[in-house]
């Protein structure tokens, strides 16, 4: 079996800007509708910190941007713009886990005098399901943070490999004019 011949440094320079315009404008996309629809369900404090994770998606399009115009520095927004990201989920994740109040999940559960019958209905006790709430919230927020180290610590990793390879074909670029970069 033949092995395939490397890529060529234009190529992964070409794909590099790719995943980091697709990666950071559906950021730009999807984070700035929950902006909006945030905003206009009056949920000032989540519109907050989607504009905030928006500086990512910013983050990579520059990178983009200026890999398109030659810079090298472009891949250093590149490899920062995830770790921003991953920064800001992480102190999110550590805020909400530090604020968690167990006493309001069991307040919810005595107010509802319909949840109250169906609990009695099913045999549970308000304490038994406040309980599995709990640590539904704590398990659900550790895989957020663990799923976002994996996945940004590896777009992290990935920009950091090809740093070399891009600027080598961005300095190909310069010292041939109109190469294909």
């Amino acid at each position: 079996m033949a092995s395939s011949p490397p890529v060529l440094p234009a190529a992964t320079l070409r794909r590099v800007r790719l995943v980091a315009l697709v990666h950071g404008v559906s950021l730009l996309v999807i984070t700035g509708f929950c902006v909006l629809l945030a905003a206009a369900l009056g949920d000032f404090k989540s519109a907050l910190i989607c504009l905030v994770i928006c500086g990512a998606g910013v983050g990579e399009v520059q990178g983009a941007r200026l890999l398109k115009a030659g810079e090298s520095r472009g891949m250093v927004w590149l490899m920062r713009s995830p770790i921003y990201l991953l920064t800001v989920i992480l102190v999110y994740v550590g805020w909400q886990l530090a604020t968690y109040d167990p006493a309001e999940v069991r307040r919810l559960l005595e107010s509802s005098p319909e949840v109250k019958s169906a609990l009695e209905e099913n045999g549970l006790a308000q304490a038994d399901v406040a309980r599995l709430m709990s640590q539904a919230y704590y398990l659900g927020y550790a895989a957020v943070a663990i799923l976002s180290f994996l996945y940004l610590g590896g777009m992290a990793l990935y920009y950091r490999s090809r740093r070399a390879i891009v600027t080598a074909a961005l300095e190909v670029g310069r010292v041939i004019p109109n190469a294909p970069v």
